[in-house]
């Protein structure tokens, strides 16, 4: 009996010994991977690409340059036949959903009960930042031509929505890529990947890798205003009229929160490296605020919802109340502005 169980410990340590073993050689393969830049599978067990937040919100398509779609490149609002036409690219906060309202559509709402034939296409889908919003442009809003392009931007531009370094990819193009170039196994997948790539370079063999361009160095708030000015100048060579408005977020600027409001704002783990997220998005803001103030055609509605309360569903989601302070604040500026028709 005791032999037997002097066997079954042998043998239990030496399992641990093994897991031990290739776990800690999986630490030692990811840090590598990290270091050289190369693209990093999931720790010990694989998985599918990372489309989790794609699908929860209903855009399982890919898209080759943006990497994930909605249904349709634009929702549109108002009649066909209107001579004037405005676009709106934008994260979750400008999308369109079948379940509720967002603020585009509560716009061009408002421009049908004053008697206005203005089309208002919605080309917002959730997960885009401004880094999107560049390239949408000018693969999609270039052979739409509306007369008017509005851009509503800024929660996005910090936090998990592009790759670090390598703001103009998206982590669910780099998440599909790695996974199509990349060997594919189940578990410790970092230590397999790393093996492959040293074979490779001991046998002088040629396979296929992942490039994303020059490294971005400037900040974050930076390269944002960087993306509408080039957006701007754009849709300026086409003959469009761009506005870009910094969007307002809970936990910024002088909107007063409700207890609730707070609650879910201190529950949101951003990274683990930041999980304050209220502290992250308010040096994203108090860099971008002065920033889009130097550019005639950027309005900061940071402070839109300022001596109000109860107008967000979640941290950054305003409710149906809040979209339509949006929706009716963007319209008297176009009016003040004298664009619309």
């Amino acid at each position: 009996m005791k032999q037997s169980h002097k066997m079954g410990f042998s043998i239990l340590f030496f399992v641990l010994f093994i897991m031990a073993f290739f776990v800690i050689i999986e630490t030692v393969s990811l840090g590598v991977l990290k270091a050289k830049n190369i693209p990093r599978k999931a720790f010990l067990i694989n998985r599918l690409p990372a489309f989790g937040f794609a699908e929860v919100v209903t855009y399982p398509h890919l898209d080759p340059l943006l990497g994930h779609a909605a249904n349709t490149p634009f929702t549109e609002y108002g009649s066909q036949d209107s001579k004037q036409s405005i676009a709106i690219l934008g994260g979750s906060t400008v999308a369109h959903f079948s379940d509720k309202s967002n603020w585009p559509e509560l716009f061009s709402k408002n421009l049908a009960r004053e008697g206005r034939q203005v089309r208002v296409l919605n080309g917002g889908v959730g997960g885009y930042s401004s880094n999107q919003e560049v390239l949408k442009t000018v693969r999609d809003i270039a052979p739409l031509k509306p007369t008017i392009l509005i851009t509503f931007d800024g929660i996005n531009d910090f936090g998990n929505h592009s790759v670090e370094k390598y703001v103009m990819t998206h982590p669910y193009q780099l998440a599909l890529y790695s996974t199509l170039l990349s060997p594919t196994a189940l578990f410790f997948p970092n230590t397999v990947h790393l093996a492959h790539k040293i074979t490779d370079v001991l046998f002088k063999k040629h396979t296929l890798d992942l490039r994303m361009g020059v490294e971005h160095i400037d900040s974050l708030p930076q390269n944002w205003v960087r993306n509408q000015r080039m957006i701007h100048a754009v849709a300026t060579e086409l003959g469009i009229h761009h506005l870009s408005y910094l969007q307002p977020t809970n936990g910024v600027g002088k909107y007063t929160p409700t207890k609730e409001e707070l609650d879910t704002l201190r529950s949101i783990v951003f990274k683990e490296d930041a999980p304050d997220y209220t502290k992250a998005a308010n040096a994203f803001y108090d860099e971008a605020r002065p920033l889009c103030n130097s550019l005639s055609y950027c309005t900061d509605l940071t402070d839109v919802f300022d001596g109000k309360t109860a107008l967000y569903a979640d941290p950054r989601h305003p409710n149906q109340e809040g979209y339509q302070i949006i929706a009716d604040t963007i319209l008297k500026d176009l009016k003040k502005k004298k664009l619309i028709n």
